[in-house]
């Protein structure tokens, strides 16, 4: 069980890139969508043989499937964050429109995966707007 789902509870990788975290969702017996706007990434996802992955190209403002199909949809490391707030906030009300009643929605924000354990903070510029973001240190979870 991870994160309170028991497989085979269907996931949503947003960002997915070439599935390092879809590929170890999907053998752990869980139904794994991996999304990504990269085709490239998506190609060395399929090449790898990453579980039993659906890899999907899509843009993660316009999510390409029904209301309530997931039950939960997870944005690890570095995934989150990089619109203006009008596209970050059309991110977060797609991936809550897609969660099933009870379903999660979780950030783990990170550049450096031991940040996330260590307690240690960091920031980030926004290469769309420029701006500082302040990062947490441990990650956000939100339940629909």
């Amino acid at each position: 069980m991870l994160w309170g789902l028991s497989p085979p509870a269907r996931l949503l990788d947003l960002a997915c890139g070439w599935g390092r975290h879809s590929g170890p969702l999907a053998e752990r017996g869980y139904e794994v969508v991996g999304l990504n706007l990269n085709e490239a990434f998506l190609r060395a996802g399929c090449a790898t043989g990453q579980g039993k992955v659906s890899w999907v190209y899509g843009d993660m403002r316009w999510l390409p499937f029904p209301t309530g199909c997931f039950d939960a949809v997870v944005c690890l490391w570095n995934s989150f964050g990089y619109f203006d707030d009008e596209g970050n906030s059309q991110v977060v009300q797609e991936a809550a429109r897609l969660l099933a009643p009870g379903g999660l929605l979780l950030d783990i924000p990170t550049l450096n995966f031991g940040d996330c354990w260590s307690g240690q903070s960091w920031k980030r510029s926004s290469p769309y707007t420029g701006a500082t973001i302040p990062r947490r240190s441990s990650p956000w979870i939100a339940t629909r």
